[in-house]
């Protein structure tokens, strides 16, 4: 067994050795290689999720059973954890959820139902968009929001100066509105905007 950094390129990996990524929560840490000895899969994303010691969260898979399918934007958009990522095991998630990808080159996965899982991040989607900076500030101006976030896949920006131009004076934050994430990615082959909330918390009006 063999304890390598996370960014390995996956074609040094000799045949027949099992690759495994761990990740502490969100923070990708390490990959192991086990030799064919030891091997029992050929790849294995794992992730730490706090709490107890040894609490762990193991998802195994080949990467190689073809792509998922490719369509619109559902109720729910999956973020997968970079361990699941960098094992090209976003594909097996994907078929677990019985989700589908929004642009064949992001690891975003949508379906229309809210399935917690250990391996990525769940947001509620409420408005599907075109990415565009003045639609998107109409938007969150009358919607009456108390935060915003900004998080981007597949796009070019500063997050941080995307989300002073959303959000460019302080009084158009409503005091105990709802929080707000803006996901700047890819689908459709076009610049994409997915304004989403937390599924435990409140939606937006």
């Amino acid at each position: 067994m063999v304890k390598a950094a996370p960014g390995l390129p996956l074609h040094l990996v000799p045949p027949g050795w099992e690759v495994e990524f761990v990740a502490d929560r969100r923070d990708l840490k390490e990959a192991v290689l086990f030799s064919p000895a030891l091997a029992t899969v050929r790849r294995r994303a794992s992730v730490l999720l706090g709490g107890l010691p040894g609490t762990v969260a193991t998802l195994t898979g080949d990467p190689d059973l073809g792509p998922l399918p490719v369509g619109e934007p559902a109720g729910y958009l999956y973020d997968p954890s970079p361990a699941v990522t960098r094992a090209g095991l976003v594909g097996e998630l994907g078929r677990g959820l019985d989700a589908r990808q929004i642009d064949p080159r992001i690891a975003f996965l949508t379906c229309d139902g809210s399935r917690p899982t250990p391996f990525a991040r769940v947001l509620r989607v409420e408005h599907s968009l075109p990415f565009d900076v003045r639609s998107l500030a109409r938007l969150l101006r009358t919607a009456g929001v108390g935060a915003v976030d900004v998080r981007r896949r597949g796009l070019a920006g500063d997050v941080e100066v995307i989300r002073r131009r959303l959000l460019p004076r302080g009084r158009d934050l409503v005091p105990g509105g709802p929080a707000v994430t803006v996901v700047m990615t890819r689908h459709a082959e076009r610049p994409w905007a997915l304004v989403c909330t937390d599924p435990t918390g409140v939606s937006l009006p």
